[in-house]
C-alpha cells in the first residue's frame, strides 16, 4: 500500500503519463486496506480524497 502511494504522489508530481493508473491502483490498495481493517474509515477517506484531488488539479 505504502508502495502505491508513493508511486502515485511521484507521478502527479512529474506528470508522468500512466499518472491515472498509478492513483486508481493506490485508490484501491488503499480502500483494500480498508475493509481489511488495516486502516480507519476516515484514514481511508482522506487519502483518497487527497489523491482524488491531486490527480485532478
Amino acid at each position: 500500500m505504502r508502495k502505491a502511494l508513493k508511486a502515485a504522489r511521484s507521478a502527479l508530481e512529474t506528470g508522468a503519463a500512466d499518472k491515472a493508473e498509478l492513483v486508481a491502483l493506490a485508490i484501491r490498495e488503499v480502500q483494500k486496506a480498508g475493509t481489511k481493517n488495516v486502516l480507519n474509515g476516515n484514514t481511508v477517506s482522506r487519502y483518497v480524497s487527497r489523491l482524488a484531488r491531486a490527480a485532478n488539479r
